[in-house]
């Protein structure tokens, strides 16, 4: 994994942004604990990615209000998230980025006004794909 850093409940956040200091703080509590849980660990990326995600995709769509793509999102997840309409109150595919949380101009039409945050998620530093086409 690299060069990463545990964080630890009471550690200082050194980040000079309110919302990331947040984040961090909900990762570590909700995801962290999951990934290095003594009795059972996620270690599967592909798991830890939905992990991350799902709890992006609450924080952001629930606690923050904002409108969210989000892609690995379980089935589960989907399910247990409805809109009024009965309907997956959340997005289930890229656009563009791996995640986002967006606000957006309902009075004018579809107009995206602010992306707080933006998730491009890769564990390695390459993926798949560059494998094949060197090999091309």
């Amino acid at each position: 994994m690299g060069n990463w850093i545990l964080y630890k409940d009471g550690d200082n956040i050194n980040v000079g942004n309110e919302l990331a200091r947040q984040i961090i703080e909900k990762l570590a509590k909700e995801v962290s604990k999951s990934f290095y849980s003594p009795d059972t660990p996620i270690i599967k990326r592909g798991e830890r990615t939905t992990k991350l995600f799902e709890a992006l995709t609450l924080m952001g769509g629930g606690e923050k209000e904002y409108k969210v793509y989000s892609h690995s999102l379980s089935k589960e997840f989907m399910d247990k998230y409805k809109n009024e309409k009965g309907d997956s109150k959340f997005v289930n595919r890229e656009w563009l980025y791996d995640l986002l949380w967006y606000r957006e101009d309902n009075d004018g039409g579809y107009f995206p006004l602010d992306f707080p945050l933006i998730v491009e998620s890769e564990w390695e530093n390459r993926r798949r794909e560059d494998k094949k086409r060197r090999s091309v």
